[in-house]
């Protein structure tokens, strides 16, 4: 599975294992602050050399910044956020407040964005699929799709809430584009392709020659 990039503030919780070679699996509670993740909590794998840097410090005190990728996954039919920690800061006592101002102001931007956004979201039509008609769409293997838009290997995706995700009985379909050896790459519906991903759910799609750019331009798509 393509891991998406994440930032993420928090302490440590929990040291689940430490193994021999210096690297660490830790359960990392996540700031309040963070509230746009949907979860308080989540497993962090560290390397060696940032496991050194702060696994000597007492947990109460220690709060660190942690950018890694990260994927969704099952243990006994219950969703978790999993990361692989690529960097580490740690965060003096001094400078919480102003990260907790400078995370304030970040909430109070996108807020006002968003309102943004809904205004000239009046302009398109995201529900491209209900242009095409409903013989034109193939169900397809989940396993057999892959993702090839930059847009979405580069993405930072917010958690959903997988919960009531699960309870769907049908998901929006996506559009792919074909590859080699039977395989086909995404065009859109990134959220339709993880659903499928973590419930191993095939998916309606309609297989097109475009881009995601030239697909977009064509249904006056927002994404």
């Amino acid at each position: 599975m393509n891991l998406a990039f994440i930032k993420i503030l928090g302490q440590i919780d929990k040291v689940l294992k430490e193994d021999e070679n210096g690297s660490a699996t830790v359960l990392f509670k996540i700031d309040p602050e963070s509230k746009n993740l949907n979860t308080s909590i989540a497993m962090v794998e560290f390397k060696k050399k940032h496991w050194d840097k702060i696994k000597n410090s007492p947990k109460d005190l220690l709060k660190v910044t942690l950018y890694g990728r990260y994927d969704l996954r099952l243990k006994n039919n219950k969703p978790f956020m999993y990361v692989r920690c690529e960097s580490i800061r740690k965060i003096k006592q001094k400078n919480i407040e102003i990260e907790t101002q400078q995370l304030e102001l970040m909430l109070k931007d996108k807020v006002k964005k968003k309102k943004k956004k809904k205004i000239e979201k009046e302009n398109f039509n995201n529900k491209w699929y209900e242009c095409i008609p409903k013989e034109e769409f193939k169900e397809i293997d989940i396993s057999k799709v892959k993702l090839v838009e930059e847009i979405h290997l580069e993405a930072i995706i917010p958690i959903f809430n997988i919960k009531k995700l699960s309870k769907y009985e049908e998901v929006n379909p996506i559009a792919v584009r074909r590859l080699e050896n039977g395989e086909y790459g995404l065009v859109t519906g990134v959220r339709s392709f993880l659903v499928g991903k973590i419930f191993d759910k095939n998916l309606r799609a309609y297989i097109t020659d475009l881009d995601r750019q030239t697909f977009k331009e064509k249904y006056s798509l927002e994404i």
